[in-house]
Protein backbone atom coordinates (compact mmCIF):
# COMPACT_ATOMS: atom_id res chain seq x y z
CA UNK A 1 0.00 0.00 0.00
CA UNK A 2 1.42 3.35 -1.03
CA UNK A 3 1.50 6.24 1.37
CA UNK A 4 1.58 9.93 0.51
CA UNK A 5 4.22 12.64 0.67
CA UNK A 6 3.24 16.22 1.50
CA UNK A 7 5.75 18.73 0.13
CA UNK A 8 5.14 21.49 2.64
CA UNK A 9 6.25 25.10 2.70
CA UNK A 10 7.36 25.54 6.31
CA UNK A 11 7.43 29.32 6.02
CA UNK A 12 10.32 31.77 6.14
CA UNK A 13 11.48 31.28 9.74
CA UNK A 14 8.85 32.46 12.20
CA UNK A 15 7.11 29.15 12.95
CA UNK A 16 3.76 30.94 13.32
CA UNK A 17 3.77 31.68 9.60
CA UNK A 18 3.17 28.06 8.59
CA UNK A 19 -0.29 27.47 7.11
CA UNK A 20 -3.07 25.65 8.94
CA UNK A 21 -2.87 22.86 6.36
CA UNK A 22 0.88 22.59 6.86
CA UNK A 23 0.39 22.10 10.58
CA UNK A 24 -2.31 19.48 9.99
CA UNK A 25 0.09 17.50 7.79
CA UNK A 26 2.75 17.60 10.52
CA UNK A 27 0.26 16.37 13.11
CA UNK A 28 -0.76 13.31 11.12
CA UNK A 29 2.63 12.38 9.63
CA UNK A 30 4.35 9.05 10.24
CA UNK A 31 7.61 10.56 9.02
CA UNK A 32 8.85 14.16 9.05
CA UNK A 33 11.80 15.17 6.88
CA UNK A 34 12.83 18.75 7.56
CA UNK A 35 15.33 21.25 6.19
CA UNK A 36 17.86 23.62 7.71
CA UNK A 37 15.55 26.61 7.20
CA UNK A 38 12.47 24.93 8.70
CA UNK A 39 12.11 26.07 12.31
CA UNK A 40 12.46 23.10 14.67
CA UNK A 41 9.64 24.52 16.79
CA UNK A 42 7.31 23.04 14.16
CA UNK A 43 8.31 19.57 15.34
CA UNK A 44 6.42 20.03 18.59
CA UNK A 45 3.25 19.26 16.62
CA UNK A 46 4.61 15.89 15.54
CA UNK A 47 3.17 12.66 16.90
CA UNK A 48 5.28 11.09 19.69
CA UNK A 49 5.89 8.04 17.52
CA UNK A 50 6.76 9.96 14.33
CA UNK A 51 10.09 9.32 12.68
CA UNK A 52 12.01 12.63 12.56
CA UNK A 53 14.76 13.00 9.94
CA UNK A 54 16.96 16.07 9.50
CA UNK A 55 17.95 16.66 5.87
CA UNK A 56 19.41 20.15 6.14
CA UNK A 57 21.75 21.57 3.53
CA UNK A 58 24.10 24.50 4.01
CA UNK A 59 26.83 25.77 1.71
CA UNK A 60 29.36 22.95 1.35
CA UNK A 61 27.71 21.08 4.21
CA UNK A 62 24.94 18.70 3.15
CA UNK A 63 23.49 16.28 5.68
CA UNK A 64 21.92 14.46 2.73
CA UNK A 65 22.44 15.09 -0.97
CA UNK A 66 19.35 15.86 -3.01
CA UNK A 67 19.27 12.44 -4.65
CA UNK A 68 19.41 10.84 -1.19
CA UNK A 69 16.47 12.96 -0.04
CA UNK A 70 14.53 11.91 -3.15
CA UNK A 71 15.29 8.25 -2.41
CA UNK A 72 14.25 8.67 1.22
CA UNK A 73 10.88 10.18 0.30
CA UNK A 74 10.23 7.45 -2.26
CA UNK A 75 11.23 4.71 0.20
CA UNK A 76 8.93 5.91 2.96
CA UNK A 77 6.10 6.56 0.52
CA UNK A 78 6.32 3.05 -0.94
CA UNK A 79 6.22 1.66 2.60
CA UNK A 80 2.79 3.24 3.04
CA UNK A 81 3.90 6.09 5.28
CA UNK A 82 2.40 9.56 5.50
CA UNK A 83 5.41 11.83 5.00
CA UNK A 84 5.62 15.53 5.87
CA UNK A 85 8.49 17.04 3.92
CA UNK A 86 9.16 20.44 5.53
CA UNK A 87 10.96 22.93 3.30
CA UNK A 88 11.80 26.52 4.19
CA UNK A 89 9.58 29.17 2.60
CA UNK A 90 7.52 27.76 -0.27
CA UNK A 91 8.51 24.35 -1.70
CA UNK A 92 8.35 25.62 -5.28
CA UNK A 93 10.23 28.92 -4.88
CA UNK A 94 13.82 27.71 -5.24
CA UNK A 95 12.98 24.91 -2.81
CA UNK A 96 13.62 22.01 -5.21
CA UNK A 97 10.10 20.80 -4.53
CA UNK A 98 9.63 20.15 -8.23
CA UNK A 99 12.61 17.77 -8.29
CA UNK A 100 11.25 15.82 -5.36
CA UNK A 101 7.82 15.68 -6.96
CA UNK A 102 9.30 14.25 -10.18
CA UNK A 103 11.07 11.53 -8.22
CA UNK A 104 7.80 10.63 -6.52
CA UNK A 105 5.92 10.58 -9.84
CA UNK A 106 8.49 8.25 -11.37
CA UNK A 107 8.17 5.88 -8.39
CA UNK A 108 4.37 6.02 -8.40
CA UNK A 109 4.12 7.63 -4.96
CA UNK A 110 1.20 10.05 -4.44
CA UNK A 111 2.18 13.52 -3.32
CA UNK A 112 0.65 16.91 -2.67
CA UNK A 113 2.09 20.41 -2.64
CA UNK A 114 1.25 22.48 0.43
CA UNK A 115 2.21 26.08 -0.41
CA UNK A 116 4.08 28.16 2.14
CA UNK A 117 4.91 31.79 2.86
CA UNK A 118 8.01 32.65 0.84
CA UNK A 119 10.85 34.60 2.41
CA UNK A 120 11.03 36.76 -0.72
CA UNK A 121 7.95 38.66 0.48
CA UNK A 122 7.79 37.97 4.22
CA UNK A 123 11.39 38.75 5.17
CA UNK A 124 11.21 42.22 3.58
CA UNK A 125 7.82 42.71 5.27
CA UNK A 126 9.31 41.95 8.69
CA UNK A 127 12.04 44.48 7.90
CA UNK A 128 9.40 47.06 7.04
CA UNK A 129 9.94 46.83 3.28
CA UNK A 130 6.97 46.43 0.90
CA UNK A 131 8.14 44.73 -2.29
CA UNK A 132 5.43 46.66 -4.16
CA UNK A 133 4.03 50.06 -3.37
CA UNK A 134 1.76 52.26 -5.42
CA UNK A 135 3.65 54.84 -7.48
CA UNK A 136 6.97 53.51 -6.18
CA UNK A 137 7.30 49.84 -7.08
CA UNK A 138 4.77 48.30 -9.44
CA UNK A 139 6.68 45.09 -10.13
CA UNK A 140 9.00 42.70 -8.36
CA UNK A 141 10.95 39.57 -9.23
CA UNK A 142 12.38 36.71 -7.20
CA UNK A 143 15.77 35.59 -8.51
CA UNK A 144 18.15 32.87 -7.45
CA UNK A 145 21.45 34.18 -6.15
CA UNK A 146 23.03 30.76 -6.45
CA UNK A 147 22.52 29.01 -9.79
CA UNK A 148 23.20 25.35 -10.43
CA UNK A 149 27.03 25.21 -10.42
CA UNK A 150 27.01 22.58 -13.19
CA UNK A 151 25.48 25.04 -15.70
CA UNK A 152 27.94 26.37 -18.26
CA UNK A 153 25.89 29.50 -19.01
CA UNK A 154 23.85 31.60 -16.58
CA UNK A 155 20.09 31.42 -17.02
CA UNK A 156 19.64 34.93 -15.61
CA UNK A 157 18.96 37.55 -18.28
CA UNK A 158 20.80 40.39 -16.58
CA UNK A 159 20.34 42.85 -19.44
CA UNK A 160 16.56 42.78 -19.02
CA UNK A 161 16.35 42.08 -15.32
CA UNK A 162 18.47 45.05 -14.29
CA UNK A 163 16.05 47.70 -15.54
CA UNK A 164 12.74 45.99 -16.30
CA UNK A 165 11.69 45.24 -12.71
CA UNK A 166 11.33 47.67 -9.81
CA UNK A 167 12.10 45.46 -6.80
CA UNK A 168 14.52 42.55 -7.10
CA UNK A 169 14.71 39.86 -4.41
CA UNK A 170 17.71 37.55 -4.59
CA UNK A 171 17.58 34.39 -2.48
CA UNK A 172 20.68 32.41 -1.49
CA UNK A 173 22.87 35.15 -2.92
CA UNK A 174 25.03 36.41 -0.07
CA UNK A 175 28.11 34.57 -1.34
CA UNK A 176 27.62 35.96 -4.85
CA UNK A 177 26.72 39.50 -3.81
CA UNK A 178 29.75 41.12 -5.52
CA UNK A 179 28.79 39.41 -8.79
CA UNK A 180 25.10 40.27 -8.43
CA UNK A 181 25.71 43.96 -7.76
CA UNK A 182 28.31 44.20 -10.54
CA UNK A 183 26.00 42.53 -13.07
CA UNK A 184 23.09 44.82 -12.18
CA UNK A 185 25.19 47.98 -12.47
CA UNK A 186 26.83 46.81 -15.71
CA UNK A 187 23.38 46.37 -17.22
CA UNK A 188 21.96 49.74 -16.28
CA UNK A 189 20.91 49.61 -12.62
CA UNK A 190 21.91 52.77 -10.77
CA UNK A 191 24.81 52.37 -8.29
CA UNK A 192 22.72 54.46 -5.87
CA UNK A 193 19.89 51.91 -5.85
CA UNK A 194 18.96 51.27 -2.19
CA UNK A 195 19.65 47.70 -1.13
CA UNK A 196 18.66 45.80 2.02
CA UNK A 197 20.28 42.53 3.06
CA UNK A 198 18.09 40.61 5.53
CA UNK A 199 19.54 37.72 7.52
CA UNK A 200 17.35 35.14 9.25
CA UNK A 201 14.25 36.96 8.05
CA UNK A 202 11.14 36.81 10.29
CA UNK A 203 13.03 35.16 13.18
CA UNK A 204 13.84 36.91 16.45
CA UNK A 205 17.49 36.97 15.32
CA UNK A 206 16.68 38.88 12.13
CA UNK A 207 19.29 41.41 11.01
CA UNK A 208 18.90 44.02 8.26
CA UNK A 209 21.74 45.89 6.63
CA UNK A 210 20.82 48.88 4.46
CA UNK A 211 23.25 50.20 1.85
CA UNK A 212 23.32 50.95 -1.88
CA UNK A 213 24.16 48.81 -4.88
CA UNK A 214 27.64 50.25 -5.31
CA UNK A 215 28.76 49.61 -1.74
CA UNK A 216 26.58 46.78 -0.45
CA UNK A 217 29.08 43.97 -1.07
CA UNK A 218 31.80 45.79 0.87
CA UNK A 219 29.38 46.76 3.62
CA UNK A 220 28.17 43.17 4.06
CA UNK A 221 31.77 41.98 4.30
CA UNK A 222 32.63 44.66 6.88
CA UNK A 223 29.54 43.85 8.92
CA UNK A 224 30.28 40.11 8.79
CA UNK A 225 26.77 39.30 7.61
CA UNK A 226 26.49 35.63 6.65
CA UNK A 227 23.94 33.29 5.08
CA UNK A 228 21.03 32.72 5.17
CA UNK A 229 20.18 36.15 3.85
CA UNK A 230 17.86 37.76 1.32
CA UNK A 231 18.98 40.65 -0.90
CA UNK A 232 16.37 43.27 -1.80
CA UNK A 233 17.40 45.79 -4.48
CA UNK A 234 15.31 48.95 -4.88
CA UNK A 235 13.74 49.44 -1.50
CA UNK A 236 10.53 51.46 -2.02
CA UNK A 237 10.67 54.90 -0.46
CA UNK A 238 9.05 55.75 2.87
CA UNK A 239 8.91 52.15 3.98
CA UNK A 240 7.82 51.29 7.49
CA UNK A 241 8.70 48.98 10.32
CA UNK A 242 6.61 48.15 13.37
CA UNK A 243 8.21 47.05 16.61
CA UNK A 244 6.61 45.34 19.59
CA UNK A 245 5.46 48.73 20.89
CA UNK A 246 3.60 49.41 17.62
CA UNK A 247 5.57 52.63 17.07
CA UNK A 248 5.81 53.32 13.33
CA UNK A 249 8.87 54.84 11.81
CA UNK A 250 10.35 55.26 8.37
CA UNK A 251 13.49 53.33 7.57
CA UNK A 252 14.68 55.16 4.50
CA UNK A 253 14.85 58.45 2.60
CA UNK A 254 14.05 60.55 5.63
CA UNK A 255 14.82 63.64 7.70
CA UNK A 256 13.36 63.79 11.15
CA UNK A 257 15.41 63.76 14.32
CA UNK A 258 18.93 63.11 13.02
CA UNK A 259 20.07 66.73 13.22
CA UNK A 260 19.26 66.80 16.93
CA UNK A 261 21.41 63.68 17.40
CA UNK A 262 24.24 65.02 15.30
CA UNK A 263 23.81 62.26 12.78
CA UNK A 264 23.07 64.35 9.71
CA UNK A 265 20.28 63.52 7.27
CA UNK A 266 17.75 60.97 8.43
CA UNK A 267 14.08 60.18 7.76
CA UNK A 268 11.97 62.39 5.47
CA UNK A 269 8.30 62.73 4.73
CA UNK A 270 7.44 61.13 8.04
CA UNK A 271 4.48 63.34 8.96
CA UNK A 272 2.87 62.61 5.60
CA UNK A 273 2.58 58.95 6.56
CA UNK A 274 2.35 58.93 10.33
CA UNK A 275 0.76 62.24 11.13
CA UNK A 276 1.80 64.20 14.18
CA UNK A 277 3.77 62.21 16.73
CA UNK A 278 5.57 63.27 19.89
CA UNK A 279 9.08 62.00 19.25
CA UNK A 280 10.69 63.41 22.40
CA UNK A 281 10.08 60.25 24.52
CA UNK A 282 11.40 58.09 21.68
CA UNK A 283 14.57 60.19 21.38
CA UNK A 284 15.15 59.95 25.12
CA UNK A 285 14.63 56.19 24.96
CA UNK A 286 17.36 55.91 22.31
CA UNK A 287 19.85 57.27 24.86
CA UNK A 288 22.88 56.96 22.58
CA UNK A 289 25.77 56.04 24.88
CA UNK A 290 29.25 57.45 24.30
CA UNK A 291 31.56 55.19 22.34
CA UNK A 292 28.96 52.52 21.61
CA UNK A 293 29.97 52.01 18.01
CA UNK A 294 30.53 48.96 15.85
CA UNK A 295 32.27 49.20 12.49
CA UNK A 296 31.58 52.91 12.34
CA UNK A 297 27.83 52.46 12.78
CA UNK A 298 26.16 53.89 15.86
CA UNK A 299 24.26 51.33 17.92
CA UNK A 300 20.73 52.22 19.03
CA UNK A 301 18.44 50.13 21.22
CA UNK A 302 15.19 48.99 19.61
CA UNK A 303 12.78 46.33 20.84
CA UNK A 304 12.89 43.61 18.20
CA UNK A 305 15.21 43.61 15.24
CA UNK A 306 18.67 44.77 14.33
CA UNK A 307 19.29 47.40 11.67
CA UNK A 308 22.70 48.39 10.42
CA UNK A 309 22.96 51.61 8.47
CA UNK A 310 26.50 51.83 7.15
CA UNK A 311 28.44 55.11 7.36
CA UNK A 312 28.05 57.47 4.42
CA UNK A 313 25.32 55.32 2.91
CA UNK A 314 21.67 56.14 2.48
CA UNK A 315 19.52 56.36 4.41
CA UNK A 316 21.36 56.75 7.73
CA UNK A 317 24.32 55.47 9.70
CA UNK A 318 22.41 54.12 12.67
CA UNK A 319 22.17 50.55 13.84
CA UNK A 320 19.04 49.30 15.55
CA UNK A 321 19.72 46.19 17.58
CA UNK A 322 18.17 44.20 20.38
CA UNK A 323 19.20 45.50 23.78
Amino acid sequence: MSGIVYLIGAGPGDFKLITVKGRECIEKADVIVYDYLADETLLRWARPDAEIIYAGKQCRNHTLHQYEINELLVDRGLKGKVVARLKGGDPLVFGRGGEEALALVEAGVPFEFVPGVTSAISAPAYAGIPVTQRAMATSFAVVTGHEDPTKSVSGIHWEGLATAVDTLCFVMGIGNLPIISAKLMANGRSPKTPVAVIRWGTKSTQETLVSDLEHVADDVEKAGLKAPALIVAHVPEKMFDRGHDSAHFCLAYAELFAPSLGLGTCWSGFAEYCGQYDWEPFLKELNLPEGRKVGGAIMVGYPQYQYRYMPNRRPLDVTFDED
